[in-house]
């Protein structure tokens, strides 16, 4: 079990408790809604065409599956006061702790490597399909992968801290002791060690931004030239649509990480040069202290993740026709057992029994409608 003798700061009025159990009502709706989306999302860019865009948005839904099925765990914390429950157990809580720093950066980057791909096929679509290949952004991936978990494994090597159950956060992560911690005996501040942690964090969550943000305008600009180049043949048009939707998937990826960003900023400017401030900002029980991290850096990417789904319904229409189909076909089954099993039961389990993938994959020609890329 976590030692919570340090991090156990519960809400001390019924106002606080009231915004506690707000808040577990929104994970508790978001992570429903948002696992059918990504899972339907899933199977969808599962049997369109291996392109590339098709790829990253299918890694992206199973990041979002994964990110939205850790989030049960808080949500279930507001409810009980911010009691760890489930990060009671060391186990969990160091297991939550690792993918939770893992998945958040590898989201980021999918979205980074997204939009920089979509620019680059609007202004050079020649050379596009030659300089991002699958193969290459699957290696970059990896690379970028072992690469995050080689800092979070280097950290908990060094002894600079270990996964600790917060509960003014209400969520696990690595905190930063003082002492003489680290393998070698050598003397790390505490306070070293929390802006190194944030240092990495801000790098590799929060400044993303600004690049997917130059990108994304980058596309708008180019996008523009290339229609006035192009025309309005149909090739150009469906170029058009998938940037737009690369944009607003971007667009949707800023608006829920600027609370991350503005945060991160916040809390390094103020303890680095402001110290008082720091003080009265994220110290003694204030809204920051009690939420700002939780909403920013746990509740809005979970909110990003069950948007996501939604915008992928809305700008694809193959998306849409492939749902409809795949329940049509649920549903003519469902209805064919019931009427069967009335009549007889052997009779069900022999009709009962259609090709249970066909639901999913059978609309190939419904799927090349509409290419992403």
């Amino acid at each position: 079990m976590s030692d919570l003798s340090n991090h156990t700061i519960l809400p001390s009025s019924s106002l606080l408790h009231g915004v506690d159990i707000a808040i577990g009502v929104i994970y508790m709706v978001t992570i429903p809604i948002g696992l059918l989306g990504n899972v339907a999302a899933f199977c969808y860019f599962w049997c369109k065409s291996c392109d590339l865009p098709s790829l990253l948005y299918l890694l992206t839904a199973v990041i979002d599956v994964l990110l939205l099925v850790m989030n049960i765990a808080p949500g279930l914390s507001f409810f009980y006061s911010r009691h760890p429950l489930l990060f009671s157990y060391n186990t969990f809580c160091t297991v939550w702790d690792v993918l939770h720093f893992i998945s958040n950066k590898i989201s980021v980057m999918l979205v980074l490597i997204l939009c920089v791909t979509r620019a680059h096929a609007v202004a050079k679509p020649l050379n596009h399909s030659q300089t991002f290949t699958k193969f290459r952004v699957g290696c970059f991936l990896v690379v970028f992968s072992l690469g995050v978990l080689s800092v979070d494994f280097f950290q908990r090597v060094q002894g600079w801290g270990h996964s600790t159950y917060v509960a003014h956060d209400v969520y696990c992560w690595m905190t930063a002791p003082d002492g003489p911690n680290t393998t070698d005996g050598s003397e790390v501040s505490g306070t070293d060690n929390l802006i190194y942690f944030y240092m990495v964090g801000f790098c590799l969550l929060a400044l993303p931004i600004i690049p997917v943000s130059v990108a994304s305008t980058f596309t708008v600009v180019s996008m523009r030239k290339a229609v006035q180049i192009g025309g309005n043949y149909s090739g150009a048009q469906l170029k058009k649509q998938a940037t737009i939707t690369t944009i607003i998937f971007a667009l949707a990826y800023i608006i829920f990480n600027i609370p991350l960003f503005i945060n991160y900023v916040t809390w390094t400017l103020t303890i680095l040069l402001q110290p008082d401030l720091f003080v009265k900002l994220y110290e003694n029980n204030t809204v920051g202290y009690m939420y700002v991290w939780n909403i920013t850096d746990v509740l809005c990417p979970a909110l990003n993740a069950t948007v996501n789904p939604c915008i992928y319904w809305w700008r694809l229409a193959s998306f849409r026709r492939w749902a409809a189909v795949g329940t049509q076909g649920v549903n003519r089954q469902w209805v064919r057992h019931q009427t069967t099993f009335r009549t007889h039961a052997s009779v069900s389990r022999a009709i009962f029994v259609v090709t249970p993938r066909a639901s999913i994959c059978e609309q190939k020609d419904v799927l090349e409608l509409e290419k992403i890329e």
